[in-house]
């Protein structure tokens, strides 16, 4: 589940932006069908208060929230994650820490790779001389990917597997695995 959680994160946070919608679609409805609709589509059906630590209530306060704290609280809170180098909130701070620093991830032009393979998800980013890749694969499975032979060699920012050494034209991807890559002067 840490790897899906992450290769999810690494396909959103390397693209220009992540559209998002409030939906506003009480006017005009009676109060049954609106309340319907909230019991069906709220976030409040699937989500929970912060876990910030394994105390009652998992910390998010000192009295009994409105939601119940997820069962997991013991085992799945921020303090637990601060303490694990591997945690997905460490991933999420790395992914961050790329956006701020390279202008290719925020400002650079999108165009998709390898649109015919059904399961994984690939795709360059390009920004004067600098060139992102980003490949991720969304099967259980081991996907073998071929993203051509590049004109420069990329340098891996950041993957959610420990890796070795692979050219880019004999890619093993491992069961939900995501790697980001950035090579100077304009590659692929």
């Amino acid at each position: 589940m840490r790897s899906e959680a992450k290769m999810f994160a690494s396909c959103i946070h390397m693209l220009q932006d992540s559209p998002y919608r409030i939906e506003c679609e009480a006017k005009g409805r009676s109060h049954e069908e609106v309340m319907r609709d909230i019991y069906l589509k709220s976030r409040d059906n699937a989500r929970t208060p912060m876990q910030w630590d394994d105390s009652l209530y998992a910390g998010f306060g000192t009295v009994q929230p409105w939601i119940d704290v997820n069962p997991n609280y013991k085992e799945v809170n921020v303090e637990k994650a601060l303490a694990d180098p591997d945690s997905v909130l460490h991933y999420y701070r790395e992914l961050i820490r790329l956006r701020k620093r390279y202008d290719v991830i925020v400002y650079g032009d999108y165009s998709p790779l390898l649109e015919e393979h059904s399961d994984v998800f690939a795709y360059r980013r390009t920004l004067n001389d600098e060139t992102l890749i980003v490949v991720a694969s969304f099967s259980e499975r081991e996907q073998m990917v071929d993203l051509g032979e590049p004109t420069s060699e990329p340098s891996l920012l950041l993957a959610n597997y420990p890796l070795a050494a692979e050219p880019l034209t004999a890619l093993w991807l491992r069961p939900f695995e995501a790697r980001i890559y950035l090579a100077r002067n304009n590659i692929l």
